[in-house]
């Protein structure tokens, strides 16, 4: 498993950025999940940070293995994202350092902005979490077979052991609308998933492999619904 952390502050990354930019985050659903910086909520906690600021968000896209370079030119040409990624002058991958540099190659045509630092390999144990256990040289870490963890790491190369955080950004008024569902009508925050909202409600969707800490998934289709009229502001 690839280790890498967060290495800027929210205010590092709107210094790179200005209001008018078109901002595309993307992000790897492998190792760096795993370290905490990246995956479907930490791109939405951005995007929402950024847009509450001010910033122009144009979308976000998950890709499996952010580090193959064919996987990730196949979503920047995809049929319904390729729009999104033309218009785009910035790209912020929530990413390992390899994947970055595939990135900016893709789009070398736009300012690719990276937020993690890539320290080595290491494994996940159940009781410690994510710990380093073979770092980089450039760490002047020691190999470590219990593995460091990540907390550790951050503290000793004056890194961030977490994600952004929400309270960095501009409060912002939340948004609310009103769906009927099932003929119950409903009030929903703008933006929230629609399973949990039917959740809270206790209206019975099937599902097997939602689970609200992990990335979307969407292999077992129990939890598909027939929508009569177009949603807007869902994920």
């Amino acid at each position: 498993m690839i280790i890498s952390l967060r290495a800027i502050s929210y205010e590092d990354l709107k210094k790179q950025i200005s209001k008018d930019d078109k901002i595309v985050i993307n992000s790897c659903n492998t190792c760096v999940v795993a370290c905490g910086v990246a995956g479907m909520q930490k791109m939405t906690v951005l995007e929402n940070m950024l847009e509450a600021d001010g910033y122009n968000v144009l979308g976000k896209d998950l890709i499996s293995i952010g580090c193959s370079l064919n996987l990730v030119e196949k979503h920047k040409n995809d049929i319904k994202k390729k729009e999104m990624y033309d218009e785009a002058t910035v790209i912020i991958p929530l990413i390992c350092e390899d994947g970055l540099e595939g990135i900016q190659h893709l789009f070398s045509d736009k300012k690719v902005i990276g937020i993690t630092k890539t320290l080595g390999t290491g494994n996940f144990t159940m009781d410690r979490g994510v710990v380093l256990t073979h770092p980089f040289e450039s760490t002047g870490l020691e190999k470590n077979s219990e593995g460091y963890e990540l907390s550790e790491v951050a503290e000793k190369l004056n890194l961030y052991e977490d994600f952004f955080d929400e309270d960095e950004a501009s409060p912002q008024e939340n948004e609310y609308v009103t769906l009927t569902i099932d003929g119950e009508e409903v009030t929903a925050l703008k933006g929230q998933n629609l399973l949990e909202l039917c959740m809270e409600n206790d209206i019975d969707v099937p599902h097997l492999c939602y689970d609200e800490e992990l990335s979307e998934a969407g292999v077992c289709r129990m939890c598909l619904v027939k929508i009569k009229e177009p949603l807007k502001n869902f994920v």
